[in-house]
């Protein structure tokens, strides 16, 4: 693939990411606690990632933008599940600031892992079954966020939080 074709490719995946992410707040919002929209997306792109092997540009333009359509899905869970998950209103930010460390971190070392592997193997078979393993460990990640309930359509979040602020005992 020449290297025109092979940067064509994180184009298409965020030109479809980007759609992702419009669509899947309102997604969210409107289905609401329902597990297949918990599942579905990261199952979708780790299944996608040992495809970009194929070596055959049109698939990997289509796995990149499969992987681009459902890729907004799981930020947007794990963003909209931390405030829900704070213990008071005084905790929201610590909440998100854990998310925004940890996708940071991903963003940091996941492109420079990748380069690593493909550097000691000399090809990308090992780089993309490493994602195809982290994006596993998303499809349990995003189910725990599913058992946890935060998304259920009662309580609404300021509900949730007052009756967890009142539950509190005093110091």
């Amino acid at each position: 693939m020449s290297l025109t074709a092979a940067a064509r490719i994180p184009l298409v995946a965020a030109l479809f990411t980007i759609m992702s992410n419009l669509y899947s707040g309102a997604l969210l919002k409107r289905v609401g606690n329902q597990l297949l929209l918990f599942l579905l997306p990261p199952l979708v792109m780790a299944l996608m990632w040992p495809m970009f092997m194929l070596k055959v540009t049109v698939v990997s333009y289509v796995c990149a933008a499969v992987v681009g359509a459902v890729g907004g899905v799981l930020p947007t869970i794990v963003f909209a599940a931390a405030p829900r998950l704070a213990v008071s209103k005084g905790t929201m930010g610590i909440a998100m600031a854990i998310v925004i460390v940890g996708e940071n971190a991903g963003i940091l070392v996941g492109p420079e892992l990748f380069g690593v592997m493909r550097g000691m193997t000399g090809h990308f078979v090992l780089p993309f079954w490493m994602l195809f393993a982290v994006g596993l460990i998303g499809v349990l990640f995003s189910l725990s966020i599913w058992r946890s309930g935060v998304f259920q359509l009662a309580p609404s979040h300021e509900e949730a939080l007052d009756a967890n602020v009142s539950n509190q005992l005093p110091l």
